[in-house]
């Protein structure tokens, strides 16, 4: 009768916890989508969890307008999970090369362990100030910005291994990319049209993106 009743409470812990993790879809938010054809082809979809609940084995698909699914067709999770408040850049496989100018489609976030799927239709309106990524670790910043001349990203602290560099337009199209150990990379920004561009930052396993406004 022991046991019984000890098996009894865990079932019940556990259903508990997979009930707090069920997801709040409208404190999701679809900050980006772009293209990396360096390597394997991938989608790099950036996503906001605006809510405390943590995101168990979260996997993310891309379905085009035309109903074609674009990104990660088998469905697969590629991180064991997204923490509340936290923003992360899902790289998932796809056979495109480019992104169509302009790009719509609608994205499913899933968590693999309630089965529970979020849609969105992307791009989409997200809440102001959420658009930069930032871990602990490395700190990097762009200056001037924005910028209407040459403008600087400063990696913060030397490092032991090759940043990997890419610059993305709005619509997801990566338009510049290079791989260095300097600390302080200034680029021409002649090389860019006026707009908003998204810096990502790859040191080892870290990624940081930073919002470039240029004039």
């Amino acid at each position: 009768m022991k046991k019984i009743t000890i098996l009894f409470s865990f079932i019940t812990l556990l259903i508990g916890t997979v009930q707090s993790q069920t997801i709040n879809c409208g404190n999701l938010c679809i900050l980006n989508i772009g293209i990396d054809t360096i390597g394997s082809n991938e989608l790099n979809v950036t996503v906001y969890n605006g809510d405390t609940t943590f995101i168990d084995y979260p996997s993310v698909v891309v379905v085009s307008n035309t109903g074609d699914t674009i990104g990660n067709i088998d469905n697969y999770f590629f991180l064991f999970g997204q923490a509340g408040m936290d923003t992360v850049i899902h790289n998932i496989p796809t056979n495109l090369d480019s992104l169509p100018s302009p790009f719509t489609c609608t994205v499913y976030y899933t968590n693999n362990m309630t089965n529970q799927t979020c849609s969105y239709s992307y791009p989409m309106n997200c809440t102001a100030g959420i658009n930069e990524i930032g871990v602990n670790e490395h700190h990097v910043s762009i200056f001037p910005n924005p910028t209407s001349s040459n403008f600087t990203i400063d990696l913060g602290e030397p490092i032991m291994e090759n940043a990997k560099v890419s610059i993305y337009n709005e619509i997801g199209q990566m338009v510049k990319w290079l791989s260095t150990r300097e600390t302080l990379i200034t680029l021409d920004r002649t090389e860019l049209s006026n707009g908003i561009y998204f810096v990502t930052v790859d040191i080892g396993i870290e990624r940081i993106t930073k919002k470039l406004i240029v004039e």
